[in-house]
């Protein structure tokens, strides 16, 4: 199990998610949301989040090896090839359902990249839960953005250019 643990900026709200193992097949599956008002032991939520597992596919495999498939030319040679990689990866045959630190919002929203199965390919989504724990919706955003910050209705965050320049 995998867990991400994130906190409120002014420190009134920690929310962690449980990540479970990759689910071995697509029938629906959940993973849990706890949040403590700032430093109380005992939960103010609990939450049991369902979700339909997203598939690895080749294609998902083939774009995350890209970087070494075409390695960039001015770059020193390696001797590291997508086919060496590929030789040694573990893949599950699902991919979990968060896939990266949760944000909390400034009004104590919580927002969770997901990989879901209906989930747009090459692109980010994001699951936003209430205060309460309860999903409300998905917003889907460029893959390379990076949450920073967000509230209910409004997200701050960056995208890296190809020189890993934030913009």
């Amino acid at each position: 199990d995998i867990s991400y643990l994130a906190y409120a900026s002014d420190g009134s709200l920690r929310v962690r998610v449980d990540r479970p193992a990759a689910p071995r097949g697509a029938a629906e599956a959940t993973f849990t949301v706890t949040a403590w008002r700032g430093a109380e032991s005992r939960p103010l939520w609990r939450r049991e989040v369902p979700y339909r597992p997203a598939r690895i596919t080749s294609a998902r495999v083939a774009r995350a090896l890209e970087p070494f498939a075409h390695p960039d030319p001015a770059a020193p040679p390696t001797p590291i090839t997508a086919d060496s990689i590929r030789a040694h990866l573990y893949l599950p045959p699902m991919l979990p359902p968060v896939s990266a630190q949760p944000v909390v919002g400034r009004d104590r929203h919580v927002w969770l990249q997901v990989q879901l199965a209906d989930s747009p390919p090459d692109r980010a989504d994001w699951m936003l839960l209430s205060p309460n724990g309860y999903p409300i919706r998905r917003v889907t955003t460029d893959a390379r953005f990076r949450l920073l910050e967000a509230d209910r209705t409004t997200l701050w965050g960056v995208i890296d250019d190809r020189d890993d320049v934030p913009q």
